[in-house]
Parts: C-alpha cells; structure tokens; sequence
C-alpha cells in the first residue's frame, strides 16, 4: 500500500493518516529486531532518563519527539472504536470507491486517469494543459468546496483525489466533476478575454 515505506528488509515505516482514520503524525517505525531500535535512539539527557518510581513501561528511549511519546494512541483509539473488521471494511471502502470513481471519470471524453488506482487514491485531469490542472486545484481549495492536490506522472500534471472520509460518495466525485468542468470552461474564457 502507499501509505508503507520499506527501509530494509527489516524495518517497515507505516504513515497511519491517509488510510487508517488518524491525523497526521501517527506513524511507526516497525522493526523485525528490537535492538536495532533500542540502538537508534540512545540519547543523553538527565531531565529525561533516569530511575522513576512510576508504574508501566517507559517509551521515552523509543521515541525522537520525547514528549509526544503517546502519538500511537491516536491509531489505537481507532482501532480500539472501530476493531480489525470495522477497520477492514472502512479500507475496502475506500477502496472501492477510488475504483468506481476511476470507471466513472475514464469514461467522460474530456477527462483522463493515466492508471487505474491500486488504493483510495486517484489521479485525473481535465483536457488542458499542466497549468489549468493546478488553475483548478487553485480554485477548488480557495472557495473550499473540496480539497485535492496534484502530483505528476510521465511528465503531466494531474488533480490527485484521496478518498478518506467514510461520508465520500460517488455523489460527491459527480458534483467534483462537475465544478471542475465549469473551472475549467471559466479558466479557458478569461484566458480569451
């Protein structure tokens, strides 16, 4: 999945914000050998390490932001709501979702996806040229009626979807479409005039 990076053959790097319902900065380092950890973040500050009385495990020694040790439960407190399934089928969701909306925006004549997606997200773009896709994008995050980025791909910029939130629809990629269509024709006028 996208939201893995693999650094080793031992190490997996897991971003949890744009799949797993969490905001940003909950990610975690997994590693097939606790040392190699444990070597990694060997630091030195008296404030910080030293005896404590208190009860439970300390992270502290496996963590770089010190104090925000308890970032993890971000992802817990949604696993915890939702459970392995609940997760599952949110994912698949999703999923889904970036596929039908794939089939829909491929078959408009003056719309292109360059890949079906492999994950929630989906890459599109109008006719026009690299310029107008970000036009678009521009437009689209000023007045606030959906967010998407942009990202290139054999070198042509197009409009990134990621499809996160479980009240998403198709109904919502339609109206996407839509209002892109009428930037779209908006951009190309005062381009005109």
């Amino acid at each position: 999945m996208l939201f893995l990076t693999v650094l080793t053959t031992s190490t997996l790097i897991y971003n949890a914000h744009k799949l797993m319902r969490t905001p940003n900065l909950c990610a975690a380092v997994l590693v097939k050998d606790a040392e190699t950890l444990d070597r990694a973040f060997q630091q030195e500050a008296s404030y910080l390490f030293h005896e404590k009385e208190q009860l439970g495990f300390d992270f502290i020694h496996r963590t770089v932001e010190c104090t925000k040790a308890g970032l993890g439960l971000k992802f817990f407190a949604v696993l915890a709501a939702m459970g392995e399934q609940g997760l599952g089928a949110y994912i698949d969701r999703q999923f889904q979702l970036a596929q039908e909306a794939y089939e829909y925006i491929r078959e408009l004549p003056e719309f292109e996806c360059p890949v079906s997606p492999q994950s929630n997200i989906l890459c599109f773009r109008i006719q026009g040229s690299d310029v107008l896709q970000i036009a678009i994008r521009d437009r689209l995050m000023a007045e606030g009626s959906f967010h998407l980025s942009t990202t290139v791909f054999k070198s042509k910029r197009y409009l990134r979807m990621v499809f996160m939130s479980p009240h998403t629809g198709m109904e919502q990629v339609k109206q996407l479409i839509a209002r892109v269509r009428e930037m779209a024709e908006e951009v190309k006028r005062k381009n005109e005039g």
